[in-house]
């Protein structure tokens, strides 16, 4: 077999290969991505790189290929691409509008595989839900255990978890569940969701905090609801202080007499704790709050606490 020369564009492949492995698998182990992930984002940033292309035609050793400025370059843009999509809630805005739009387009006696095939690719799409997906029994017998059987629920910057509560299982006993959103690919998502549910136990608002209680009120009003037995406030607060710490005040008068408020246990984009953070965001929300707390939740992707007022 004829022996490869290091500056043929074939060496240079091969080399440049290495390093895609090589950076991806970095990225993988910092960042909360697949090996495949990113080595798609690294190889795409590479391949475009008339840079890259240009010193792997010079360098025969991978080592120093990595350290050039080109591959230096190339590898920090794909890990800032990576960390930047992984801030999204929705990394794929289209791919979540055409899952939405599937779901919608369900006729309501579709088989439940189709149905609950629909509704999990909706779910993998927001970042938020995608976290819960995988512990999503254990975190409702989490919940239940400290909310009893609350027969009303407001879920607070809902994104899509609605799509995941047990109403025709252990959550069957909630007679009506408001979720309310500023995202209106969400709000449609719970809407189309809802079709599949006994009329009026689901109900989705376009919402913001910003714009007070009187609209969720006015659509609790419609289900015959003047309070509710539980707020559902899920990994909200610590975004909510981080953007507009000043609507924290309005989060604290929820129309609810508990509330489940929570923050995340991993960080969004890298795999590294951040429960003590959170957990700290959400003490000092609970003491200006002058809230008293009732329970505890922990599973191996939340933190938060049930609370009721004083």
């Amino acid at each position: 077999m004829a022996e490869v020369h290091p500056t043929t564009p074939e060496h240079a492949r091969a080399l440049v290969e290495k390093i895609i492995e090589r950076v991806a698998a970095k990225a993988a182990r910092d960042y909360r991505v697949s090996v495949e992930e990113a080595e798609a984002v690294v190889r795409q940033i590479v391949e475009r790189s008339p840079a890259c292309r240009k010193a792997a035609l010079k360098e025969a050793d991978p080592d120093r290929l990595a350290r050039t400025r080109a591959f230096k370059d190339a590898a920090s843009r794909a890990r800032q691409r990576i960390y930047y999509s992984l801030r999204r809630y929705r990394a794929d805005a289209e791919g979540s509008e055409a899952d939405v739009a599937a779901l919608e387009k369900l006729a309501t006696d579709a088989p439940a595989s189709e149905r609950n095939g629909a509704v999990r690719r909706i779910m993998l799409g927001h970042a938020s839900t995608r976290e819960r997906i995988e512990n999503a029994e254990f975190f409702y017998e989490q919940v239940f255990k400290l909310a009893g059987e609350a027969r009303s629920v407001i879920d607070i910057g809902c994104g899509v978890q609605p799509l995941s509560f047990p109403f025709e299982g252990n959550g069957a006993f909630v007679e009506c569940y408001l979720a309310a959103d500023k995202d209106p690919v969400a709000v449609r998502a719970v809407e189309a969701h809802a079709r599949f549910l006994a009329p009026g136990l689901l109900r989705a608002r376009a919402w913001d905090i910003a714009d007070g209680w009187a609209p969720v009120m006015d659509a609790a009003a419609e289900a015959g609801v003047d309070t509710f037995d539980l707020a559902l406030i899920l990994k909200v607060i610590p975004v909510v202080k981080r953007r507009e710490p000043k609507l924290l005040e309005a989060l604290a008068r929820a129309p609810a007499r508990r509330m489940l408020v929570t923050g995340s246990a991993i960080s969004m984009t890298k795999r590294v704790s951040v429960r003590r953070r959170e957990r700290m965001v959400l003490g000092r929300f609970i003491a200006d709050a002058g809230l008293e707390i009732a329970g505890e939740l922990e599973t191996p992707d939340e933190v938060g606490w049930m609370v009721a007022r004083a």
